[in-house]
C-alpha cells in the first residue's frame, strides 16, 4: 500500500489510491472479470479470490485502524474491518460492470460516487 504521511489531503490520497486500483483493474480486466465471474463456480478459484480481496481488506482495515487511533479519521463505523469489505465489494462491483461495457458517462459519475462515499464512510469528509 502507498505511504500516507498526514499532510497529504485525505481526498488526494483517497482519488490517488482508488484511481491507482482502478487503473490495475483496467490493464488486467479480462482477467480479473473472469476471476471474479468464476468465483462462484470454482472452488480453487474462490480461495484465491477470497485470499487476494481478504489480504487487501486487511491492508486497508490495518491503515484505516492506524488512521483512527491517531485521531485522522473519523469512520462510519467502528467495525473496520466490516466497512472496508463493504467498500471493497462496492468497488469491485463498479469496476467490473465498468470494464465489461457500458456507457462511459455512467461509468464516470458512478467512479465519483465511489470515491465520494469511500471518502465519507472513511475518513469522515467529503470530496470539495
Amino acid at each position: 500500500m502507498a505511504s500516507y504521511d498526514n499532510q497529504e489531503p485525505p481526498a488526494d490520497f483517497s482519488i490517488r489510491m482508488i484511481d491507482s486500483a482502478v487503473a490495475v483493474w483496467r490493464r488486467h480486466a479480462h482477467l480479473l472479470n473472469a476471476c471474479a465471474q468464476s468465483r462462484d463456480t470454482d472452488a480453487q478459484l474462490r480461495t484465491m479470490w477470497d485470499a487476494f480481496i481478504g489480504n487487501l481488506e486487511t491492508k486497508l482495515a490495518t491503515f484505516a485502524q492506524t488512521q483512527v487511533d491517531a485521531r485522522h479519521m473519523s469512520p462510519a463505523t467502528a467495525d473496520l474491518p466490516a466497512l472496508i469489505s463493504v467498500l471493497v465489494a462496492m468497488t469491485v462491483a463498479v469496476v467490473r460492470e465498468e470494464t465489461v461495457g457500458g456507457d462511459a458517462a455512467a461509468a464516470d459519475r458512478r467512479m465519483a460516487a465511489v470515491r465520494q462515499v469511500w471518502l465519507m464512510s472513511v475518513w469522515g469528509t467529503e470530496i470539495r
